[in-house]
């Protein structure tokens, strides 16, 4: 026998006992899988879970909803299974009565009367193609982002792994292709994004249910980072809000996620990206250094201290003095984006160049640096290319399938 029957023999027992017995149930295909692979002495779990539909938070630990547009109305709805392209979920708006933006019949409604109803053993679903589901973040365009939050990212392009905080300003999307234009360096970065359940103007006041969480993308053009950053003050946020605020640049998952306990869900939510199928970034909420709690206190000095932004079209973190449910909080990025600093031999490289061609008399010698080094990497071609395709994962909270466009 040689080694590929060997290998099949199993495989072909388990086919001959199954066609031999009369199939009075489904629950007999997952039974049949189970046992070939098992025989074939693979990872039985981990393939049955990759024939599973996503997995949906469980009603002990959480509620899942999303919105719709419906008559010209915003509707919520209760997700209870995700099925891939299409959802089944109950339309609360319709079961309650109660229209309008999917935080406003939340705090209508209550987490425990939503989440009481998600137990109920004969609940009746509708399928809603996810298509049609509009993205978590809502109509706001402020929002707040957490740089270096990762101390594995942080590394990969700093040596100073310290968070610090900047302004994002882009509306969230759905699925909608991102435009990469001529001279753009385009980057990617998974994140956890947390929605604000309520007005918060005090940290202390952030109790039980206190913030949503769904998938997002945080989109860079590090072209454009690189004209506007402090390079001897990275942590001051200088250059981010402006290359990071270009429309499409804050893709979203198609959930909005409510845990009863949403610090411990952040801790255990797992977020990937895969580009052309390779996996590009894989992390736990958990390795975040700054905890949201925390974050939110630093926003809040930060307006106490009066410090501004460099944004071109906020002057404030917080333009309201708080947090509202109109703005979210982009937690930070794991390790593996595509952007790398000048390494010593391109800043020994340029500096000599900077000198030899008389460039200290125009310029001054680190945007001189920064610009041949940005040239450089344009030529290289190594950034998010037209066709390019993503996609982002994250637990319980979904996924988004991007595709890169020419402009």
């Amino acid at each position: 026998m040689n080694k590929l029957d060997h290998l099949l023999t199993p495989f072909s027992a388990s086919l001959a006992s199954f066609s031999s017995r009369t199939i009075t149930s489904k629950l007999m295909l997952p039974a049949l899988i189970a046992s070939t692979l098992s025989a074939l002495s693979l990872p039985v779990m981990a393939t049955l879970t990759a024939l599973s539909t996503n997995a949906i938070i469980p009603a002990t630990a959480g509620i899942t909803l999303a919105q719709i547009k419906q008559g010209g109305n915003l509707q919520t709805l209760l997700v209870i299974k995700d099925q891939n392209e299409q959802v089944q979920a109950v339309n609360l708006s319709e079961h309650f009565s109660v229209l309008g933006d999917l935080i406003t019949v939340y705090n209508t409604l209550g987490y425990e009367k939503i989440n009481q109803l998600s137990q109920q053993p004969s609940l009746t679903t509708r399928t809603f193609s996810k298509q049609s589901l509009l993205s978590p973040a809502g109509d706001g365009e402020h929002h707040l982002g957490l740089g270096f939050n990762y101390a594995k990212h942080a590394a990969e392009v700093n040596d100073k792994p310290l968070p610090f905080l900047f302004a994002k300003v882009a509306k969230g999307t759905r699925d909608q292709d991102i435009v990469v234009k001529e001279k753009q360096l385009l980057d990617y970065e998974v994140e956890i994004c947390a929605r604000p359940l309520q007005n918060i103007t005090k940290v202390e006041t952030v109790k039980g249910p206190a913030f949503g969480l769904f998938l997002c993308g945080d989109f860079t053009d590090r072209a454009e980072l690189m004209r506007g950053i402090n390079v001897d003050n990275v942590q001051s946020g200088l250059g981010f809000s402006n290359a990071k605020s270009s429309e499409g640049f804050f893709p979203t998952g198609p959930y909005l996620v409510i845990g009863k306990d949403w610090q411990q869900l952040i801790a255990d939510t797992n977020l990937s990206l895969t580009l052309n199928g390779e996996e590009r970034q894989n992390d736990s909420g958990a390795q975040m250094l700054w905890k949201l709690p925390e974050a939110l206190q630093k926003a809040v000095d930060h307006i106490k201290e009066q410090r501004g932004t460099d944004s071109t079209k906020v002057s404030s973190l917080l333009p309201k003095g708080g947090f509202t449910p109109q703005m979210s909080i982009l937690t930070g990025t794991p390790e593996g984006i595509i952007y790398r600093p000048p390494s010593k031999t391109d800043k020994i490289l340029y500096g000599t160049k900077y000198v030899i061609t008389g460039s200290f008399f125009s310029t001054n010698a680190i945007d001189y640096v920064l610009e041949q080094y940005t040239n450089k990497l344009l030529e290289k071609k190594n950034f998010l290319q037209a066709g390019d395709q993503l996609q982002l994962k994250a637990k319980y909270l979904g996924d988004i399938k991007l595709k890169i466009v020419a402009q």
